[in-house]
């Protein structure tokens, strides 16, 4: 089998990271009740990001 990677259209690929985050709030109070909200519902954006700022070829749609 020869290697004919000259020939070959980039491979495009789409990664769909879904970010559902639970409601945590308190519908009457409005006060969140969980002490680890904050936390929870911020630290994979972080990611999200760095991997966006690691490959000058990625677009993210939000």
């Amino acid at each position: 089998m020869s290697d004919n990677s000259e020939n070959r259209s980039p491979l495009n690929v789409v990664i769909y990271w879904h970010m559902h985050q639970p409601e945590y709030r308190d519908l009457r109070s409005g006060e969140y009740h969980q002490p680890w909200t904050y936390l929870h519902t911020i630290k994979d954006y972080v990611d999200m990001v760095a991997h966006l700022e690691n490959n000058d070829q990625a677009r993210a749609v939000v």
